[in-house]
């Protein structure tokens, strides 16, 4: 049982031995291993203690959650090596005004629309048509914003203020309106990452304490506080209403955590997966990215849904059903299978080189990154989230969300090059 534990630690400790500079801390290993840490570990614990069913499955879970830690540092640490090298021109190392504008402009209205879908659908726990669509491409953001702050703040004025100013607006109401964890975490990470790119520091020691303790109390009571905000506000209120109402400080926070951790519902379900293929046999075989897929870029109001249905491979996400059948076990509502569970499912041990192509492919955009290439590090910000969703969720969402951020990164490369071009030419044509 420890033996598991520590083995599912011992890489993630190792690169915190390892941290030396402020550049190793925003290596993607680095931000990773703080789910391995706080999020995973304790979970994993839980489950192994209080469920002898599926002892088996939790073990594996936690040697099979190293072997995929593994896969991303060693893919991270190639993608890195093998990064073709560009000397970048003074002028292109700019995030253009126009780029900023524009795709600031598309952020906004994709957003705005994203924001009005959760209010139609407040009451619904899984939405459906346009909603999702919208939602999916309005991820956007993570780019766009990313994007705005290191122009602004590399280059401030009043212009690129405004934008900043908006993007950041988009981002909170999401994060902290609407109690999404996610966006959450997202958020904070940018603004870290940002600092260190435009400052080539960390943030002040005295500032990741005062926030780290904030948003970590937030997400691990994140139930408690969306059903004081449904109870108190009918769904609307946000994070200033909620810690101004009488209700949020009388919250006992200490026994709030305990449980969450003593419930483990996601590493337990990521078990009971993982116990099941070990006994069946019944693997995915890339069926789950497949169905992900699909699911994302098949527009069933342009195809039909009966189409898209054709294409999806079994019924997505038919797991959690042959989990009631075989072990009477049921998940809790809006639990995950994590990353760890859903790789393992599509192809066993095998399953860990999704993690090892998505370090390569993070660590080619980093390489570029840190030669001071702002679109490459915009792009590199963005895709930290992902990651992190591919391990608490599932690993698809990575390769589900990649070709959409990477179209946005693209739109900053071609606008940039459009404005540069047209710059160009006018200062040809006064000559």
């Amino acid at each position: 049982m420890l033996a598991t534990l520590l083995l599912l630690l011992a890489p993630t400790l190792y690169v915190c031995f390892r941290l030396r500079s402020a550049q190793d801390f925003v290596k993607l290993p680095s931000l990773v291993l703080v789910i391995f840490i706080a999020w995973l570990a304790p979970q994993l614990f839980s489950v192994q203690t209080q469920d002898p069913t599926v002892f088996v499955g939790s073990t594996v879970y936690g040697l099979f959650g190293t072997l995929c830690f593994l896969a991303l540092a060693s893919g991270f640490r190639m993608g890195a090596r093998r990064a073709p090298f560009r000397k970048f021109l003074p002028n292109a190392r700019e995030v253009t005004t126009l780029a900023v504008i524009l795709l600031s402009l598309i952020s906004f209205l994709l957003n705005i629309s994203y924001l009005d879908a959760i209010d139609a659908n407040r009451e619904i726990s899984q939405w459906s048509g346009s909603g999702t669509i919208i939602a999916f491409f309005s991820s956007i953001r993570y780019v766009v914003f990313a994007a705005s702050a290191i122009a602004f703040f590399k280059r401030p004025n009043v212009l690129l203020g405004i934008f900043f100013v908006i993007n950041f607006y988009i981002m909170a109401v999401i994060a902290f309106g609407e109690l999404r964890r996610t966006d959450m975490i997202s958020l904070t990470l940018i603004l870290f990452l940002v600092y260190f790119f435009v400052r080539r520091r960390l943030p002040p020691k005295s500032v990741i304490i005062a926030v780290v303790p904030v948003i970590a109390i937030i997400v691990f009571s994140i139930g408690e506080l969306r059903s004081i905000q449904k109870l108190t506000f009918d769904g609307g209120g946000g994070i200033v209403d909620l810690f101004l109402s009488r209700s949020m400080w009388e919250l006992d926070f200490q026994s709030i955590f305990a449980s969450s951790v003593a419930l483990a519902p996601d590493v337990r379900n990521g078990s009971y997966i993982i116990q099941y293929c070990l006994e069946t046999l019944n693997f995915s075989f890339g069926a789950e990215l497949w169905n992900d897929m699909v699911w994302q870029y098949v527009p069933a109001q342009l195809v039909g849904s009966s189409f898209k249905q054709s294409l999806i491979i079994g019924d997505r996400v038919s797991i959690y059903g042959d989990l009631v059948n075989y072990f009477g076990y049921s998940r809790s509502s809006g639990t995950t299978r994590t990353g760890i569970g859903s790789a393992f499912l599509d192809f066993g041990f095998v399953g860990a080189l999704y993690f090892f192509i998505i370090g390569v492919i993070c660590g080619r955009v980093f390489a570029r990154a840190i030669t001071g290439d702002p679109i490459a590090q915009s792009f590199y910000i963005a895709l930290v989230t992902p990651v992190l969703i591919s391990f608490t969720h599932s690993h698809s969402y990575f390769f589900a969300l990649f070709p959409l951020l990477w179209t946005a990164q693209r739109g900053l490369i071609v606008l940039k090059r459009l404005q540069i071009g047209n710059g160009m030419s006018a200062r040809r044509h006064r000559a």
